[in-house]
């Protein structure tokens, strides 16, 4: 009886050691950046260059924050990139935003942006695919929506706002 009592507890902590991602957890936990270039999808969809400003992992999803390096890009080839980036990272559901620039690293997880500060993320946050649509296009400047055009943004990218 006493060997089942220590024995009982060292399986039950070894069960939960094992079935425990190095990316689960309660929090966030941010990730250091790295980098990459996804593989070539096919000959008319460029591979592009990437960095990952932020990974924030919690028990529901993991959060990607990628900056794109690379200038020339449409959104098919960005909803390309986000659908192979999902299968070479992504071990659980997860959430990828799409950044032009490194400069809005340090905004990528602030949501009271305001002003020119929004307006900047606004321009600057070009792509988002949802863990629940992985295979939906990306959605194309996303933070370019009515206060966007209220604040006088001027660099819209998407359909005109009626």
């Amino acid at each position: 009886m006493r060997l089942r009592c220590v024995l009982l507890p060292c399986l039950v902590f070894i069960a939960l050691g094992l079935g425990c991602n190095s990316k689960s957890g309660s929090g966030t936990e941010p990730k250091q950046p790295s980098s990459g270039t996804t593989p070539q999808p096919s000959k008319d969809k460029a591979a592009y260059a990437y960095s990952i400003l932020k990974e924030e992992v919690n028990a529901v999803v993991t959060n990607y924050h990628v900056w794109i390096k690379d200038k020339d890009f449409t959104k098919e080839g960005l909803t390309e990139f986000a659908k192979n980036f999902r299968k070479e990272n992504c071990s659980t559901q997860c959430n990828i935003s799409l950044y032009d620039t490194d400069e809005i690293a340090n905004d990528v997880s602030n949501f009271d942006l305001e002003g020119k500060d929004y307006l900047f993320f606004a321009d600057h946050f070009i792509g988002a695919s949802s863990f629940e649509m992985p295979d939906e296009p990306i959605l194309w400047y996303p933070y370019q929506d009515f206060k966007y055009r209220d604040l006088g943004g001027r660099n819209w990218k998407k359909e005109p706002i009626k």
